[in-house]
């Protein structure tokens, strides 16, 4: 019984401590520029998704703020702006942009910018990069398959 409780602690603790080794990862491919270890720790496809939502809700906030909800006219910006936008979003998001917005101000790494790190549930880690107020970069990891993986960066 003793032999099976250790077991499942140890399964817990590696578990709860498999996300920081990533992050650290992440940090060193982003360090070292090496960006094939990187792509496979990165869902290209889910932070072009999160930058493309970003974008739709951005262009309804400027048609809600010039006070144009409902107008054709409004209606054809925003369709436009949705097509720009995605056309955008799939030409400059690459691996290389994902390195540049990984990487902090200065001399510092990854590691040591976090100023937050923790399980927003028990499939999704989320990091902050910078202090609240300072305009912070916040990076979500996803489990898949048990590995985790950037899945949107936010800014």
């Amino acid at each position: 019984m003793r032999l099976i409780s250790s077991l499942i602690g140890f399964a817990i603790l590696a578990f709860l401590l498999l996300p920081y080794y990533n992050v650290y990862q992440i940090s060193s491919s982003v360090q070292s520029s090496d960006l094939v270890t990187l792509a496979k720790m990165v869902d290209l496809e889910a932070v072009r998704k999160v930058q493309k939502t970003t974008l739709e809700q951005q262009a309804k906030n400027a048609a809600n703020t010039l006070g144009m909800q409902n107008s054709q006219v409004t209606n054809t910006l925003q369709s436009g702006w949705a097509s720009l936008g995605n056309l955008a979003v799939e030409q400059v998001i690459d691996i290389n942009w994902v390195r540049t917005q990984l990487q902090p101000a200065g001399n510092q790494t990854l590691w040591s910018a976090m100023s937050y790190a923790f399980f927003e549930s028990p499939t999704r880690f989320t990091i902050r990069l910078g202090a609240l107020g300072n305009n912070p970069v916040f990076i979500e990891l996803t489990l898949h398959d048990w590995s985790w993986r950037v899945s949107a960066i936010y800014r």
